[in-house]
């Protein structure tokens, strides 16, 4: 039987993160061709798009000696791959030749969520209801409850969906268990702002509220710590399309921020290190929320009244402590100096309900539920039995 043939298509690191792991188990097997398709995306914003090729996600995947072909559509086609990973349910995110519509023309789509699914406010038919969702053979999803969401809110309900934990958390489960923290190391505190700004302020993000405030707050009051700002990659963009966060206002911010002793921006790729180094987080509507679970240290979430609301996920934040005013930060900054931690086994008790499971092997389930559902299909070379399971 010849090897089954998966792609995964890299748009952006971002994207390509949550998949990572299931390349690698892939990649690990004989069982398996796996190979990675980098592709250009397409920022939409406003009236500000933007294409970013593929160079971002190339550089990325070099620099972690990711093997990867930047052939483009004729490639894919003449390899024929069995199953299709696709990182973005946003059609906008994706040139011409790589709709979902297209794609599911010569292979299964397989999709893995980008983003810890929270946001509520209408949200919920580009979380669960997209061409994506609908057209793909699998939605591997992070847990059961994630699973009804889909058969709440997805046109196509969740016959197509898996449950078998976030491969994502596979690698920052490892980056964990090898860390070592110095002895030394100060106390630090990781924020993590939104980019969601919007003219009437009911976007996700709180930022703009305290982009000054609460830096100067923890410069003054906390000089013992160490702050990591955090911007969401989209941050630029996003203020640049709507006017609220010009390129002005982010580096007269930036310049301000370098001069606080105890205070660094993070533009990383890759938000591991940064997990690994933090002892607690300060964070909007996020996907960093769930994440950061598995450190198992404090997380704070930042009240936005205004904002689009959460969707049924959201309840996880009654297992966090929670800040609507700079002094019900400064409140949670105390409680970290001070190793204060009331909330840790309720935060715990929500690590397995939200996530299902951390064991480090999503990518590996997944793996084996590909193999066991489509092996006998490719050994028998049973082309128009695989395009029937596509639909």
């Amino acid at each position: 039987m010849r090897p089954l043939r998966v792609c995964f298509l890299a748009q952006l690191p971002a994207l390509f993160a949550p998949i990572e792991s299931v390349w690698r188990a892939c990649a690990a097997d004989p069982r398996f061709d796996a190979r990675i398709l980098s592709i250009p995306a397409i920022y939409e914003w406003s009236a500000n798009p933007s294409r970013i090729p593929a160079d971002l996600v190339m550089g990325f995947l070099r620099e972690r000696g990711i093997p990867f072909v930047n052939e483009g559509r004729a490639w894919l086609d003449a390899w024929a791959p069995d199953v299709i990973f696709v990182g973005s349910p946003f059609e906008l995110q994706r040139t011409a030749e790589f709709q979902v519509e297209d794609l599911a023309e010569i292979a299964l789509l397989a999709y893995v969520p980008y983003g810890f699914e929270i946001g509520g406010g209408g949200w919920q038919s580009q979380q669960f209801g997209a061409p994506l969702h609908n057209l793909a053979w699998r939605i591997f999803a992070r847990s059961e409850r994630v699973r009804r969401l889909y058969e709440q809110y997805g046109t196509r309900g969740a016959d197509n969906v898996v449950v078998c934990g976030h491969p994502k958390l596979d690698v920052l489960s490892a980056a964990l268990a090898d860390s070592v923290r110095p002895p030394d190391a100060p106390r630090t505190v990781l924020w993590n702002p939104h980019f969601d700004i919007r003219p009437n302020g009911d976007g996700w993000s709180t930022f703009k509220r305290y982009w000054y405030s609460f830096p100067e707050l923890f410069a003054r009051c906390f000089p013992d710590m160490h702050l990591i700002i955090r911007p969401h990659p989209l941050m630029r963009q996003a203020g640049g399309g709507t006017g609220l966060y010009t390129e002005v206002d982010d580096t007269a911010w930036r310049r301000w921020v370098s001069r606080l002793p105890n205070v660094t921006i993070d533009d990383a790729v890759s938000s591991i290190e940064t997990f690994v180094r933090a002892d607690a987080l300060v964070s909007d509507t996020s996907s960093f929320l769930f994440e950061f679970l598995l450190t198992k240290r404090p997380i704070c979430y930042l009240q936005h009244p205004d904002g689009p609301g959460l969707n049924e996920e959201g309840s996880i934040v009654d297992s966090f402590y929670q800040a609507g005013t700079l002094e019900e930060i400064a409140e949670f900054l105390g409680q970290v100096q001070r190793g204060d931690d009331p909330m840790r086994d309720v935060r715990i008790a929500a690590e397995q309900e939200y996530l299902h499971s951390t064991d480090g092997r999503a990518g590996e389930r997944i793996r084996d539920h590909i193999f066991e559902s489509l092996a006998a299909l490719v050994a028998a070379d049973n082309t128009e039995e695989l395009a029937l399971t596509a639909r």
